[in-house]
């Protein structure tokens, strides 16, 4: 079966979908390599400047398969895919074999993927959900023409276990800002955002119930890089040990959702984030059961921005 995807910019790039699910998503690929599923998208001649952008919920990492193919295989172009060790992948050929470049890693999930290809000056600069990587790739023959495809279609490999829910493609070259806005324009809203509402110096956060222990409302004085904390972010304060609760229910979350907490042990913060299906932040600090997050701590332990929404993982 075929039938169009259109292209909504206007400039007529329609492609021809085969075999790819249309569901309320995007375009939902199969990872078989015999019975193929792809877009068959423009052919035009390579130009020296070129950005592509992507929204992709992999489903799978276990597999790998192809996402993108400006590629006629072992001759001409390029192939982005995931490789069955979770890695994003960038395979080039400048005609007669392939080079494989490994670019970051990827794990199951909704991500944003930005590639923008200065071929002149032979450097590709990968941003998985807005984090920037330069390469030094030359992916094409500028001049030459080739056939863009979504998902796999010429051979050597199958399509992605997993649904495009956007695609964008610039003659130009997009700046590492550009990818973190395309990245957060796909985040939807935080659900709960503790600490942020609550009053420095309060004895504990609103909505939460007290176990055992101590504890204030307090706020940074300096910024952290690593988790971004900028100076005011609202912490959560142990002065003695103990739990302090929050009534939750994960399961709306469930189907796309994301818990993240950013944590200080008395040297350094850590963000730790999970999807909310396969919870696993396994911490012994940290405990979700009986529609409860329950949180352990020391004297020395601070809390921030813990944080349950839907889509892109922050």
């Amino acid at each position: 079966m075929t039938t169009k995807l259109l292209d909504i910019s206007g400039n007529q790039n329609h492609g021809t979908i085969s075999g790819a699910l249309q569901t309320k998503d995007g375009l939902q690929f199969n990872n078989s390599g015999s019975s193929k599923s792809y877009v068959s998208l423009n052919t035009e001649v390579n130009s020296a400047l070129e950005t592509l952008q992507f929204v992709i919920d992999v489903q799978s990492t276990a597999v790998s398969g192809t996402f993108y193919q400006h590629f006629t295989f072992n001759t001409r172009g390029y192939r982005l895919s995931i490789c069955n060790c979770g890695i994003l992948r960038m395979s080039t050929s400048q005609g007669g074999g392939m080079t494989i470049t490994a670019l970051q890693a990827i794990t199951v999930g909704k991500h944003t993927i930005q590639i923008a290809i200065d071929n002149a000056n032979s450097k590709v600069y990968s941003t998985l959900d807005g984090v920037t990587t330069e390469y030094a790739i030359t992916p094409y023959v500028i001049g030459s023409a080739e056939t863009r495809y979504l998902g796999d279609y010429s051979g050597g490999s199958a399509s992605i276990a997993g649904t495009i829910i956007n695609h964008r493609r610039y003659n130009r070259l997009l700046s590492s800002q550009e990818a973190v806005n395309y990245h957060n324009s796909f985040i939807k809203p935080v659900y709960i955002n503790s600490f942020e509402n609550d009053a420095t110096g309060a004895t504990s956060p609103k909505g939460w119930g007290k176990g055992t222990g101590v504890y204030k409302i307090g706020e940074l004085s300096t910024a952290i890089t690593s988790p971004n904390l900028p100076i005011g972010t609202k912490v959560l304060e142990c002065t003695s040990n103990g739990t302090i609760i929050l009534n939750v229910n994960l399961d709306a979350y469930v189907n796309n959702g994301y818990i993240s907490i950013d944590r200080y042990t008395g040297s350094s913060w850590t963000r730790y984030s999970s999807n909310v299906s396969s919870l696993s932040i396994s911490e012994s600090w940290f405990d979700y059961s009986d529609k409860k997050i329950i949180l352990t701590a020391t004297a020395t332990d601070r809390f921030a921005n813990l944080k349950i929404y839907d889509g892109i993982k922050q």
